[in-house]
């Protein structure tokens, strides 16, 4: 597993395009795939980005990979916590799973009459007759 910028979208002409996905991080993924057979390995991006325990993961040794060059640490991913640590993860899941519902709710957007003033109008004046235009209008939102 490799996280980073890549691009992902059709790549070819018309006759033969295909939809794929290429960069960096993806070639990384692979090699780590064909270096590491038979474990869940990860670059330092992912797991720092991970968020899970530091106990999870071990540091793999070093191995050149075809084509990159310092790629950093290479990390295995594990079941390495014992029953205690378990329990106190199962519970910080359970604490997280709250937390979101309570962030997820439709709160209403306090002290921002102005913005949605002004939100309302270009909605508005995407209704009127003399918009001719309204298949090519956008309102983006930014912050």
């Amino acid at each position: 597993v490799a996280t980073g910028l890549t691009y992902c979208g059709v790549v070819g002409h018309v006759a033969r395009c295909e939809y794929t996905v290429i960069g960096r991080k993806v070639n990384m993924a692979a090699r780590l795939m064909c270096n590491y057979p038979n474990i869940i390995s990860c670059d330092q991006e992912t797991y720092y980005n991970s968020h899970l325990n530091s106990r999870c993961f071990q540091i793999l040794p070093d191995k050149i990979l075809k084509g990159m060059n310092n790629v950093g640490v290479i990390w295995q991913y594990g079941d390495y916590l014992d029953n205690t640590q378990i329990k106190t993860s199962q519970m910080i899941e359970q604490n997280k799973i709250v937390d979101d519902d309570i962030r997820n709710r439709n709160y209403p957007l306090l002290g921002r009459r102005i913005e949605l003033m002004i939100v309302a109008t270009h909605i508005m004046s995407l209704e009127e007759p003399l918009n001719r235009r309204r298949d090519l209008a956008a309102i983006i939102f930014e912050g």
